[in-house]
């Protein structure tokens, strides 16, 4: 939603909001915990450079937060299914990971 909006608080909200925490927090220990196999999975780096410009163009729309986290779920989801596809290969998943730390920088995860 837009920073000009009010924001409208309730509890199904904040648990939605701690439920995408914790898929934050679940992938970043997938990622952490390596054991990925030697190689580059190129189509997840075109995914993780396509949702970094859908961040980046979502925040400069009034900065759109509610926009701009779909492209970080749309990569999560890509990536665990590279991952449990075995196909992410461990180049691409150090690429990645540097990615994720600065794209969700601002979330506490």
């Amino acid at each position: 939603m837009p920073y000009r909006h009010q924001f409208n608080f309730t509890f199904d909200g904040l648990v939605e909001a701690t439920s995408a925490i914790e898929r934050l927090r679940t992938f970043r220990q997938r990622l952490v915990g390596g054991g990925f196999a030697p190689g580059e999975n190129s189509a997840l780096q075109e995914a993780a450079l396509k949702a970094q410009s859908d961040y980046i163009a979502a925040l400069a729309n009034d900065l759109n937060t509610a926009e701009a986290r779909a492209p970080i779920f749309d990569l999560l989801r890509a990536a665990n299914t590279a991952m449990d596809q075995g196909s992410s290969g461990a180049a691409t998943a150090m690429r990645f990971w540097l990615y994720w730390r600065a794209l969700t920088r601002s979330f506490a995860c």
